[in-house]
């Protein structure tokens, strides 16, 4: 197989909001304040348990696939396009907005 660059502008925005979704999940999970428990601190009747979250890392490592099979077909852009991208940049604003616990501004993202 060979390296394709067609559509290389996607390609490469995949690979940034990748790295961006990926850093941002390891700052929030190893780093960042240890002086909360941001999962306990929104706890609802509809809140999974914190070990599922672990789902996380097989998702990640997925993704990880998806960008680095990108390069060698076209399938990744026909199949996902742009949507890659625009989800995960959406994700990322829900993320940070969780994260600093800006509940009523969360919400106006999934409208």
């Amino acid at each position: 197989m060979a390296i394709q660059f067609h559509h290389w502008p996607s390609k490469v925005a995949n690979i940034l909001v990748y790295a961006t979704l990926l850093s941002g999940t390891l700052y929030t999970t190893l780093g960042g304040d240890k002086g909360s428990e941001t999962p306990n601190e929104h706890q609802s009747y509809i809140t999974p348990a914190s070990f599922t979250l672990y789902i996380w890392s097989v998702i990640h490592f997925l993704l990880g696939g998806m960008v680095v099979f990108q390069w060698f077909t076209d399938k990744v852009f026909l199949a996902a396009g742009w949507h890659f991208v625009v989800a995960s940049i959406f994700n990322a604003i829900w993320f940070a907005l969780w994260v600093c616990s800006v509940l009523h501004t969360n919400h106006c993202t999934f409208l």
